[in-house]
């Protein structure tokens, strides 16, 4: 389904919002949001639903509930002194007030900028949003890449793009960026192999698949051994490539502890510098 309301076009199957074309930057939940008081246009939602709903029934603070509706009005280009899209109805709820014209058949014009393979999400049984694509065609081919990662800006990148093109040559590659990172949800707590692990048997199910082949490089290659060692009823192979079974500061050498002292000291001085060793590294 695709809303369309005041220059923007929320796609429901791409997991997209749309202004005059250009696609927008959005987060999980603030989606959900507005597809929720989209699906509602005109009536009352109230508090519960949208605990319900957005965050599953789990308790959350007022201030978290404050901050998503803030920025559901700041991605559409409304605020809370205005409230010409999203109005709050005090102490009962949120109204969607926009005119919305519901179009199941319409494509949104996209600039040439925007051609990219669309987002979609799974949803890992700890209410996490995990953002994944799919570009190709063949036999299912899953990449548990490096972290941090970024899908769209990935696909970009002429250091990437290559490698995706050619294994989409032959599969279809599903890239997926692991929580915490990139498009999937941020604000995550639990980051162990075994949790992106059954992050990826998520993202798996979503697409239906039963069983399918599984790349993983660099820190994605430990997420991808646990896979195999959780599922093995799930992959017809397991590609590694850079991969290592302790992360650097835990190997035990302690020749390499000043090293990575300075790795870590010139990467947080460096880090909002644009110039020097910090931004060659």
């Amino acid at each position: 389904m695709r809303y369309q309301f005041s220059g923007y076009v929320l796609d429901t199957e791409a997991h997209s919002l749309f202004c005059d074309g250009r696609l927008q930057p959005i987060e999980p939940q603030v989606f959900d949001l507005l597809h929720l008081l989209l699906r509602n246009a005109s009536a009352l939602v109230t508090k519960d639903q949208l605990i319900e709903e957005i965050w599953g029934g789990r308790i959350v603070s007022e201030s978290a509930i404050s901050a998503r509706i803030a920025a559901a009005r700041k991605a559409v280009g409304d605020d809370g002194k205005r409230q010409a899209i999203i109005r709050t109805i005090a102490r009962r709820g949120l109204q969607f007030v926009a005119e919305v014209a519901n179009d199941p058949l319409a494509e949104p014009a996209l600039d040439s900028s925007s051609r990219r393979p669309k987002i979609r999400y799974a949803t890992a049984d700890d209410g996490v949003k995990i953002a994944f694509s799919t570009s190709g065609s063949g036999p299912p081919l899953m990449r548990s890449g490096h972290y941090p990662s970024h899908l769209e800006l990935e696909w970009e990148e002429e250091t990437q793009r290559p490698m995706f093109d050619a294994l989409g040559s032959s599969h279809t590659l599903i890239r997926v960026d692991h929580r915490g990172s990139g498009l999937s949800d941020l604000d995550v707590d639990d980051f162990s192999t075994s949790r992106c692990a059954k992050d990826l048997k998520a993202v798996a199910e979503t697409l239906g698949l039963d069983r399918f082949g599984l790349f993983g490089s660099s820190s994605g290659a430990m997420v991808s051994v646990e896979f195999a060692a959780m599922y093995p009823e799930s992959l017809t192979k397991l590609i590694t490539l850079g991969g290592y079974v302790d992360g650097r500061s835990v190997r035990g050498d302690a020749s390499k502890s000043g090293a990575n002292d300075a790795l870590l000291r010139m990467v947080k001085e460096g880090w909002e510098t644009h110039d020097g060793l910090q931004a060659t590294l």
